[in-house]
């Protein structure tokens, strides 16, 4: 540092001066000048290059700053203004560390290497006593070189972690010590793990180490997971082989908000036995929370989750994810509770077979367009019961349930569907995915696409469905090609909507009741294409249609997903009114935007209503209750009750549908459903 014999005793400019020191090397410079900031004095910090080389001015606090208390020589209602000028570190006169240390007098200006390691004990601590001790000058650099963090721990200034390769300054502000920055991220140049141990660790901890360097609390551990800067890494926080209990109406773990950086985060327990890591939630509350994730979810893998009254084993909301990673057992939950649930919005992937030992009020539960992919083969023991049913989706939730199956048994309802529920499963019927002892039935507002049964010969002791009250329209049934053998007695019915007694129908009557529902007419794929299309499943046959669209994925974030109707042999350019307005050239199913994910397992999923398709005087509507789709930022987009219709004078009935990109290809697929009411 420049001698600070040239300048007042105290190492500081004490009043509206210009000076110039020469320095020996590159050194640090505290300066500290009185004024009042209300009569508008300002205070300039500037330096020369000299022959030597350059001179870099970085402010550690700007110029101008306002501190408590006077400065050297001046009364005690002035303020205090103070710039550090911070040259280059390896200029500092360095103080290698290997353990605990209580920075002396004689460090002023030093720069303190933080080093060593202490293994799986807790941290080493860098302690300065109370700043009156110090000169009023003093100030000294911390910089962590281990890979472990170090306390720092100034008197009267609250302790906390430097992680490696962090730097902090600390000086002395009028006998108080401050330090700069008051707070910072770590920035990760590789994978990083927490340890969290409930017995031996200690939230003061860095985490970094097991046993008695670890944290102690489980919430503990994802607030200083989620203050690092990922940085293209791994965030991993480990959970020792021990019951973690949670309190009544506690969130065990609350994964909130956007982490910073790109990069993974696990949450793991014993990965050796893996059951030995409990998550015991508290009645009424939460094991795994996750909300607001923009996308960037938490992966669970490695634990047993049980529960009391009223608890959720993980519960995801607000574009929260939580994806299921391998070896996770779901045990005994108590009245009311639920193993998962996916709400508001919550996405999730389960990405590894998973156990259930143990019952709840219901396994899984999604509702409120929420999105939940499953296509893995998980296991059931012990027979658990499940006093709602085994899944539920309501409320416009999603579930992909393809390739998904559980090997073993339990009791209860093993599904329901509610409130504009859709679920996909490649033509599997839900009651051979989900266990249970009473079959699911969804309700007329439903879509179950796990009941297509396949069209052919069917006889009187295979016949899928019995058309009943108000699910009748919410079951997939034979057509009538299918019913060919069956004798029009084997079938008994009045299909008058009253009380008489049933008789033997007639062929006709026979067909009219199994078809009433949805009929899968045509599936259409696109691979690498500008468009896709059906022009043959539209006729006089139904007058009512549901198009479903199955994961469309742009190879271009700039895509806009349009959709166009055939009349009279041709598709139709003008005359579109789109709810969100704009476009009239086509049914704009973004509402505008421009910016579904080109990402593999993302894409737009939605179904929409077309009716009265056969009408050569009424214009052609389009709509649907939601659309839902993940954008380029891996967000969910969703929204409902979207709407368009086509208003050209072109009277005929609609023969086709096309939906196209606006630039580049897509893949996907497009479904294409018959309604047919009753008789």
């Amino acid at each position: 540092m420049a001698n600070p014999s040239t300048y007042p005793s105290d190492g500081r400019i004490t009043s509206l001066q210009s000076y110039t020191a020469g320095f020996a090397g590159t050194e640090l410079l505290p300066i500290v000048a009185p004024g009042n900031s209300s009569a508008g004095v300002n205070y300039k910090i500037t330096t020369q290059a000299l022959a030597s080389g350059l001179i870099s001015v970085l402010p550690v606090e700007p110029p101008n700053t306002v501190l408590a208390g006077p400065a050297s020589g001046t009364s005690s209602g002035t303020a205090t203004f103070r710039a550090l000028v911070s040259l280059d570190l390896p200029g500092l006169v360095r103080n290698g560390l290997a353990s605990s240390y209580i920075v002396a007098t004689t460090d002023i200006n030093k720069l303190l290497g933080l080093g060593g390691t202490p293994g799986t004990a807790v941290p080493f601590v860098l302690s300065l006593g109370s700043a009156s001790g110090y000169t009023t000058s003093f100030i000294t650099t911390a910089y962590n070189e281990s890979t472990r963090g170090w306390q720092i721990a100034p008197n009267g200034v609250a302790t906390f972690i430097l992680y490696p390769q962090q730097t902090v300054q600390i000086f002395n502000d009028n006998n108080n010590w401050r330090v700069s920055p008051n707070s910072q991220r770590w920035l990760l140049t590789s994978n990083a793990t927490f340890f969290v141990d409930g017995t031996l660790g200690s939230d003061s901890n860095d985490g970094l180490a097991i046993g008695a360097a670890a944290l102690q609390t489980l919430q503990r551990a994802i607030i200083v997971a989620q203050g690092v800067d990922r940085n293209n890494n791994v965030v991993n926080i480990k959970l020792a082989a021990q019951t973690f209990i949670g309190a009544p109406n506690v969130m065990m773990m609350a994964f909130n908000g956007l982490p910073v950086g790109e990069g993974g985060f696990n949450i793991s327990g014993d990965t050796t036995v893996p059951s030995n890591t409990v998550l015991s939630v508290g009645a009424n509350g939460i094991g795994l929370f996750a909300s607001d994730n923009g996308g960037y979810g938490v992966v669970l893998s490695n634990v047993q989750l049980v529960g009391t009254s009223g608890s959720l084993g993980i519960s995801v909301a607000q574009d929260g994810v939580c994806d299921i990673g391998a070896n996770v057992t779901f045990g005994t939950f108590g009245a009311g509770s639920v193993h998962m649930q996916y709400a508001k919005g919550g996405f999730g992937n389960i990405t590894a077979p998973y156990s259930i030992t143990g019952g709840a009020a219901a396994h899984l539960e999604l509702a409120s367009k929420s999105l939940l992919n499953n296509s893995v083969v998980s296991t059931v023991s012990n027979s658990p019961n499940f006093t709602t049913a085994f899944v539920q989706i309501f409320g416009g939730a999603v579930g992909n349930f393809g390739g998904a199956s559980y090997v073993g048994t339990a009791t209860g309802l093993k599904y329901t569907l509610s409130e504009g529920a859709s679920v996909l499963t490649n033509g599997v019927d839900l009651n051979s995915i989900f266990p249970g002892s009473i079959n699911g039935t969804p309700f007329i507002s439903a879509v179950d696409y796990g009941m297509n049964y396949p069209a052919g010969t069917a006889s009187a002791t295979n016949l899928p469905l019995v058309s009943t009250g108000a699910n009748s329209a919410a079951f997939q049934s034979l057509p009538l090609a299918g019913l060919t053998t069956i004798n029009n007695s084997t079938i008994l019915g009045n299909n008058t909507g009253t009380t008489a007694s049933p008789v033997a129908l007639s062929g006709t009557a026979v067909a009219g009741i199994t078809e009433q529902g949805l009929t899968l007419l045509n599936v259409v794929q696109a691979n690498g294409s500008i468009s896709m299309q059906d022009t043959s499943s539209f006729g006089a046959s139904y007058s009512d249609y549901l198009v479903t669209f199955d994961n469309i994925l742009p190879n271009t974030n700039s895509a806009s997903l349009q959709c166009l109707f055939q009349l009279s042999g041709a598709f139709q350019t003008t005359s579109y009114l789109n709810q969100a307005g704009g476009a009239t050239t086509y049914i704009d199913l973004l509402g505008g935007a421009t910016n579904v994910a080109t990402t593999a397992g993302y894409g737009y999923t939605a179904q929409y209503l077309i009716p009265n398709v056969n009408s050569t005087t009424s214009f052609k509507y389009f709509y649907g209750r939601t659309n839902l789709y993940l954008t380029n930022a891996a967000i969910i987009a969703a929204g409902g009750n979207f709407g368009a219709i086509w208003n050209g004078t072109t009277n005929a009935a609609v023969t086709g549908l096309k939906i196209q990109v606006s630039t580049g290809t897509m893949t996907g697929a497009m479904m294409v459903y018959g309604y047919k009411t009753a008789l």
